[in-house]
């Protein structure tokens, strides 16, 4: 199975792990998508065309959350790349 949709390459997604003390924020996520269905997870989505990173993972993190976050300043935590996603974290 492959999630890049036109086959150009790897999907690109970011990810944000918001932590208060030793709890992390998980989203559970809808048992009817396409990919990865019915599992907890990171918020965040995919990086858009022409889109940075740092700029889609605000953009994620209002339409998923609702909340206004400031771009990460430091680079990602953990980058985790496979044949069909690139996931930065």
């Amino acid at each position: 199975m492959t999630i890049s949709a036109d086959d150009s390459g790897p999907v690109r997604i970011v990810t944000a792990v918001l932590r208060d003390g030793d709890r992390v924020l998980l989203c559970h996520r809808n048992a009817g998508r396409r990919w990865y269905p019915d599992v907890w997870d990171l918020p965040g989505g995919h990086v858009e065309e022409g889109e940075d990173p740092k700029g889609s993972l605000v953009r994620e993190l209002r339409e998923e959350l609702g909340i206004t976050a400031s771009e990460p300043s430091s680079p990602p935590m953990h980058e985790i790349r496979t044949a069909t996603f690139d996931m930065q974290i």
